[in-house]
């Protein structure tokens, strides 16, 4: 649709155009602001924390009774405990240097995407800016500071996580559906 004009000849075709206009602006948004994407989410992530550090400092708070609640963790290991046997210090060094090494793959993979890729740059951004903002916490404080809490069944609770960490979720997910071959991805729609 770049650089042709369409007539939408009725109504219906009005909201098809601004629909098929949104959708090709925000093509160009990615395309151009790879790093604004990284920015806000890591934006997000730092400014949650922030929240969190003040807001919980005392007290958590719960949000929705028995399902979701805020409760500040400060964790020094990777994602869900891993790293945990290894001493505090090299845990630290290793965990910000596989993050550093990382991101500079993720935006070497960035750079290389071809313009219709948007899902995959914006999947990529989203990890790359969860990525950035558990790094900064690491190396700051020693650890990631978590607060969302979530209880899956009664007495049993996910491993407490952040905003960085959704971002990372996130864009993974994105990233494996945009990563199929397109007749996979037709034979599942």
């Amino acid at each position: 649709m770049q650089g042709r004009h369409v007539v939408p000849r009725s109504p219906r075709d009005h909201k098809t155009v601004g629909m098929i206009r949104a959708v090709t602006g925000f093509g160009r948004f990615v395309r151009r602001n790879f790093f604004s994407i990284v920015a806000l989410t890591l934006l997000a992530d730092l400014g949650s924390k922030a929240w969190a550090l003040r807001a919980l400092a005392h007290a958590p708070h719960e949000a929705i009774p028995g399902r979701l609640s805020f409760v500040l963790a400060h964790n020094q290991s990777g994602a869900m405990g891993f790293l945990r046997q290894l001493g505090p210090e090299p845990r630290r060094a290793l965990l910000v240097a596989v993050s550093m090494l990382a991101a500079v793959a993720i935006t070497t993979f960035a750079a290389r995407t071809r313009p219709e890729e948007r899902a995959l740059r914006t999947a990529l951004a989203l990890i790359l800016g969860g990525a950035l903002g558990n790094v900064i916490d690491r190396v700051l404080r020693g650890a990631v500071v978590d607060f969302i809490d979530i209880v899956y069944a009664p007495g049993r609770h996910w491993h407490t996580f952040n905003v960085a960490d959704v971002a990372i979720v996130v864009g993974a997910i994105v990233l494996a559906v945009a990563a199929r071959p397109p007749s996979a991805r037709a034979a599942t729609t």
